[in-house]
């Protein structure tokens, strides 16, 4: 079992496991502002009618110190503009797609694979036909987020929920898993719409792997072993 100290560290680090309930007073905030609107709380207050400005303010304040929204400008205070982080458009893009943030970090990792795989890969000796295969194995995901695969080294999402992430993209039709398998894959119709998400799905690719890094530094600072265990460790990590 994980010891507590260990536990809350992670789940620091994992403050956008939080969702934004789908047609919430947040939720209508982040589409408002996605992908790079800037605007004041008077002007977002009047595109959430019937909410009031004082509940649309006590509702900015929240997402801002939750990190999804941040000031544009910081020069008038009553006239400040309000744009979204690069957190608050993941949400934006998860509540548009109507699946979880998780669903959306393991639509990274596909949408990822399958993109550079798909690209022609083109030399003076084979042209075209050295393609690699457009899929993503699940299996990659949970060696980075579930704890059953490498002894709690990135205890962070459950094999289950990892499994119920898949099914929620193959529900919305944004991916497919052939014979029930380990492997997903996109359409190429899905790719193409997906791709207006590009820079933001890429990034969260790079989020995905930074955050399980920082887990498992988490895990190796907080593992009671001793110095040369400890070096052992980080050489099998």
């Amino acid at each position: 079992m994980m010891p507590q100290n260990q536990r809350t560290k992670m789940q620091q680090l994992l403050r956008y496991k939080n969702h934004a309930r789908q047609n919430s007073t947040s939720f209508l905030i982040l589409q408002i502002l996605y992908p790079n609107n800037c605007m004041t709380i008077r002007k977002i207050a009047s595109l959430v009618y019937p909410k009031s400005h004082a509940h649309t303010k006590t509702i900015m304040q929240r997402l801002v110190h939750a990190g999804y929204v941040d000031v544009a400008d910081n020069t008038q205070k009553y006239s400040r503009q309000y744009r979204l982080t690069q957190t608050g458009r993941w949400f934006a893009i998860s509540g548009k797609l109507r699946i979880s943030f998780l669903s959306l970090c393991l639509l990274a990792e596909v949408y990822y694979a399958v993109r550079s795989k798909s690209e022609p890969k083109t030399s003076p000796y084979h042209g075209n036909h050295n393609r690699m295969p457009e899929f993503y194995m699940i299996s990659s995901f949970r060696r980075l987020f579930d704890s059953s695969c490498q002894d709690s080294i990135s205890a962070i999402y459950s094999k289950r929920n990892i499994s119920k992430a898949a099914r929620n993209l193959v529900d919305r039709k944004l991916a497919y898993r052939p014979y029930r398998s380990d492997i997903l894959r996109i359409s190429t119709d899905c790719l193409a719409k997906l791709q207006i998400y590009d820079n933001d799905l890429h990034k969260l690719h790079w989020w995905n792997y930074e955050i399980s890094s920082k887990c498992r530094d988490v895990f190796v600072e907080d593992y009671v072993i001793s110095d040369t265990q400890k070096r052992l460790f980080s050489l099998v990590c």
